[in-house]
């Protein structure tokens, strides 16, 4: 995740808002336009953003053909398969649990992750403008009540990443999706699974996160810049 020292002031100043902070809330855009339903279909002016977004799908690449999140994907896709749940229930849960446990760990072992994430976030009032008409024409009323609340989220915490709470948030985002969804009483099945799996799966991360960070340092970002990954 990005640090940026309050101590140095400003780091590129721009009017939205921290070069950094904006990076973090660019990396961030795609999963926030996901969950919105809002498509982005224009690039943002400002280069914070611009290289966020660039780094978030970087990443992604990185760590979606990462042999390690593939073995672990598949390995929690099994047992839930075991557990009882469908097909397309334990592929979304072991794809989207495997991100979620590997979130909890980082905002456990870097203690300044959830900082800079409010950071980040907080910078969505002064940039709501911009961010704005980067969605289709027709969602752009959505996505800016969207944004408006996202900037008031929380601080994350350890407790939401907990296999259980990852368990019940997986029900929550896959109960819409007739084909993803799987039933209530699963919903322990799903816990049990993860606790299960949680000791194992995190004694990679760390290596994980070493091997993403090169392959995306290595990539061909905007501006070439030097960046962190982003954790959660």
């Amino acid at each position: 995740m990005l640090s940026p020292d309050p101590a140095r002031g400003p780091v590129g100043a721009s009017p939205d808002g921290n070069f950094e902070d904006l990076l973090g809330l660019g990396s961030a855009l795609p999963d926030l336009a996901s969950i919105a339903r809002c498509r982005l279909v224009r690039d943002p002016e400002n280069p914070a953003l611009r290289l966020g977004i660039a780094l978030h799908h970087a990443t992604d690449r990185a760590f979606h053909d990462h042999s390690w999140f593939l073995d672990a994907q598949a390995r929690l896709y099994d047992d839930l398969t075991v557990g009882g749940l469908g097909r397309g229930a334990a592929r979304a849960c072991a794809h989207v649990g495997v991100e979620l446990l590997i979130d909890g760990y980082l905002l456990r072992t870097r203690s300044e992750l959830a900082d800079d994430v409010v950071a980040s976030f907080r910078t969505i009032p002064m940039a709501t403008t911009s961010l704005t008409g980067l969605a289709a024409d027709d969602k752009q009323a959505r996505w800016r009540t969207f944004l408006a609340r996202s900037a008031e989220w929380p601080e994350p915490s350890v407790e939401q990443y907990l296999p259980t709470e990852v368990a019940s948030r997986l029900y929550r985002i896959l109960e819409p999706r007739k084909r993803l969804r799987f039933e209530p009483s699963q919903v322990d099945v799903v816990g049990s699974v993860f606790g299960l799996a949680v000791e194992t799966l995190e004694t990679g991360i760390d290596s994980l996160v070493v091997d993403v960070i090169a392959e995306v340092s290595a990539s061909d970002l905007p501006a070439g810049q030097d960046v962190n990954t982003p954790g959660v």
